[in-house]
């Protein structure tokens, strides 16, 4: 008998190092209802950003007319007015298709996982997996395809807004642009030191997760045993 396999019926759960490849996000797009939502979603950013740059630079370009305020209130008033009720249609419908495709893939991934669960070997699955691991990975797996949505969508933002701004800063002094590539090359520095302890702490999270749900579905289950034994305390 190894250390590993100490003659546990119910096996632990482990820390495992997963990495996340294209694969995963082609299929996650397919769950979320293809392609065509990514790129809508997309269009709808950009749109609202492009609205938002025009309506602050309209704005200056209002308050730079010091004598003709008042006779162009009316232009500029149209203007500004119609730029930003477009940035908002398209800021709601990014959220409506966001919404949508978490929707639409947190009800594919559950009716797989469900139809799995329901397939999967008594004495290979059910004698060995604790209850509460089952439902973390319900649990977990749904808000994680539901953050992972809502990130690309912010992810699709500012990257955009990114754009824009180094746009904005080549129109107005093309020698700004210097340093941007430093600016980037520290973001990404950035990105890659936290990456792994944001992580680490997720994992940590779910590993630690599971047995309080175990400890909690067998407390359910056995309750008239603890009660008949008086240890409810």
């Amino acid at each position: 008998m190894t250390k590993e396999d100490d003659g546990r019926i119910i096996k632990d759960e482990n820390e495992e190092v997963v990495v996340v490849g294209w694969d995963t996000y082609k299929e996650l797009a397919n769950y979320s209802g293809g392609w065509n939502r990514l790129f809508w979603m997309s269009v709808c950013v950009v749109l609202a950003i492009v609205c938002d740059t025009w309506m602050r630079y309209y704005i200056g370009q209002w308050a730079l007319k010091e004598g003709e305020q008042a006779t162009d209130t009316n232009r500029f008033g149209i203007i500004i007015l119609g730029l930003a009720l477009v940035s908002a249609l398209m800021v709601f419908s990014r959220s409506v298709i966001a919404t949508t495709m978490i929707f639409i893939a947190g009800n594919k991934a559950h009716t797989d996982m469900i139809r799995r669960v329901l397939r999967a070997p008594i004495n290979l699955f059910y004698d060995v997996t604790p209850t509460g691991l089952i439902i973390n990975r319900f649990s977990g797996d749904i808000g994680t395809i539901e953050g992972i949505i809502m990130a690309i969508m912010w992810a699709a933002g500012c990257f955009w807004q990114v754009i824009s701004v180094i746009v904005i800063i080549a129109w107005a002094d093309w020698s700004m642009l210097i340093i941007v590539p430093f600016i980037l090359a520290y973001l990404i520095y950035i990105f890659k030191f936290t990456i792994g302890s944001y992580r680490e702490m997720h994992r940590l999270q779910s590993v630690m997760k599971s047995p309080i749900l175990t400890h909690l579905g067998e407390s359910i289950s056995g309750n008239s045993t603890i009660r008949a034994f008086d240890s409810r305390n």
